[in-house]
């Protein structure tokens, strides 16, 4: 357990470093005192985690250096049950010249650990920092995310009952970060105490059970992670020089906070009927409507939604910024915004709606209005369609064969090989003489026939997808020399996605690529009944 009751901290500040000699000797002020922590208190207690967030310049690295006995206070009661331990910088604790062994041995000892327990724990430290390769050669060459490996691999093995995390772990790849993660949960379920520093507010959320927010020193709030983390958001906005942002309690729901120069006057969810709901069937059609009310002309307003799962997590954030939707309004103008979201796919389950109304990006440049958690609402789910999870994917399935065994010893009447053709990716392509290029064409069998993939079926007539290039005069200029098999019979009524390879005509101009089915060992074209693709071409 971690307990701190009235901890401060200040600094003497000097113009150069001659200043402090001549204060020595001339008995004189000339130094003026920071305090960088003040009258901070908390407590964590055994399997809890605690997330600090603040400003850069908030006091955050110097309270943990405070925690580990790095600093000593000016005031204040430090109270720590057992060892304490954890990164502060990654170079802490090690000597470059030292190869990584070595410095297991010196980290390890300025921990706490004797000899005799490295000894016993070398191989666990070696193997979870995984630089077996490395572990003989001087740290001064490794790589930042190599020293972080060493340096938490040792700090976790300390065997502490409580561990502190600065920004340190951010230099690692996501793989070993998801790594240190799930060793701090295993640290934290067998009784463990954590102190968490992060800008990574997603994190805090899900990895802490309580959160302090700091700013120049002083705690401006501490409980629920997603309540601190509004009026972090809040701190945020109020940066905006020479506004005044006006703090609106809302102790139903969440907070609101701006200069109001454009206010959020209504905010309504309508389901797919268009009627004021709290509740949506997973995928339906809803609206999101926000009805502003400008006191002043603003030619530049944005207006954002975010949704949230019941932990707190982003799902889902936008704004008309970055919609490219530009909104100006006139002193006393109301608007109204809607947001229509065709299918809202995402999982079963409790959501809250954050709004926002400010200028350009974010609401860091000048926020108007934010309101957290304006309306709260529920997903539930539909027969027609059944999953689990977040988000409402809607594969389609295609179940694919072995390769066809089916021959055709005869070739098919012409009218058992329709098809329907179509390319919806692009309806004209722009390219360089004589190369190949690829495009994806849908094929659909429209006949009444199987069609035989290529595969056992060589020497037969199975069939494929090929394509011809007419001239502006609609003469044919290039037959298909790569014709597209089939990975599988189709059947009458299915169809399948193929990348069909093309060359280019070497004449430069404007031409018709054409697509058709064509039947191994039999010469034909378009059959009388398919539909088929053309897409315009321009050779440079």
């Amino acid at each position: 357990m971690i307990r701190v009751e009235n901890l401060t901290k200040t600094f003497k500040l000097y113009q150069s470093p001659a200043d402090r000699l001549k204060e020595i000797v001339l008995q004189k002020k000339y130094h003026r005192k920071f305090t960088a922590v003040q009258d901070v208190s908390f407590e964590v207690k055994a399997g809890e985690t605690l997330g600090i967030i603040g400003q850069n310049g908030a006091g955050k690295s110097t309270l943990l250096k405070l925690l580990m006995g790095v600093l000593l206070p000016d005031s204040g009661l430090i109270d720590i049950s057992g060892k304490i331990t954890g990164l502060l910088e990654l170079t802490t604790g090690f000597n470059p010249e030292f190869s990584g062994m070595q410095n297991i041995y010196l980290n390890g000892t300025l921990r706490g650990m004797s000899k005799q327990e490295i000894d016993g724990k070398l191989g666990h430290i070696i193997e979870f920092s995984e630089l077996q390769d490395f572990i003989e050669e001087p740290i001064k060459t490794y790589s930042s995310g190599m020293i972080m490996r060493l340096a938490f691999a040792i700090a976790i093995h300390a065997d502490p009952q409580a561990f502190v995390v600065d920004e340190a772990l951010s230099v690692g790849d996501a793989y070993f970060q998801q790594k240190c993660k799930n060793k701090l949960m295993e640290f934290k379920e067998n009784g463990g105490s954590i102190v968490f520093v992060s800008h990574d507010l997603n994190a805090v959320k899900v990895l802490c059970e309580k959160a302090m927010l700091l700013d120049h020193g002083q705690t401006i709030e501490s409980g629920d992670p997603d309540q601190v983390i509004h009026t972090y958001n809040f701190l945020l906005a109020k940066k905006t020089k020479g506004q005044e942002i006006r703090l609106q309690s809302r102790t139903d729901k969440g907070k609101a906070y701006g200069n109001l120069k454009i206010e959020i006057i209504s905010v309504k969810m309508l389901n797919s009927y268009r009627q004021d709901s709290e509740v949506f069937v997973s995928g339906e059609r809803c609206f999101i409507q926000i009805m502003v009310k400008a006191h002043e002309a603003a030619e530049s307003v944005t207006l954002g939604i975010l949704i949230q799962d019941r932990f707190g997590q982003d799902i889902f954030g936008t704004n008309t910024h970055h919609m490219n939707i530009p909104i100006a309004l006139v002193s006393n103008q109301d608007c109204l915004i809607e947001y229509a979201i065709d299918e809202l796919n995402i999982g079963y389950g409790k959501y809250t709606l954050t709004v926002a109304a400010h200028t350009q990006e974010t609401h860091v440049n000048e926020c108007y209005h934010w309101i957290d958690v304006v309306r709260l609402f529920e997903v539930v789910g539909s027969r027609e369609f059944k999953f689990i999870g977040l988000s409402r994917l809607k594969p389609v399935v295609q179940v694919y064969s072995s390769i066809s065994k089916t021959i055709i010893d005869r070739p098919l009447s012409p009218e058992l090989c329709c098809a329907e053709i179509s390319v919806a990716e692009r309806d004209h392509i722009l390219i360089t003489a004589g190369t190949l290029f690829s495009v994806k064409v849908k094929v659909k069998n429209i006949s009444s026939a199987l069609w035989p993939a290529q595969g056992l079926a060589d020497g037969h007539y199975s069939i494929r997808l090929g394509y011809h290039v007419l001239d502006k005069n609609g003469a044919i200029t290039m037959h298909d020399g790569l014709r597209s098999a089939l990975p599988f019979d189709l059947e009458p009524e299915k169809e399948i996605f193929l990348d069909c390879m093309v060359k280019s005509p070497d004449a430069a101009g404007d031409y018709i690529l054409e697509f058709d089915m064509v039947q191994e060992q039999v010469t034909w074209f378009v059959q009388k009944g398919s539909k088929t693709a053309k897409v315009l071409i321009t050779v440079q």
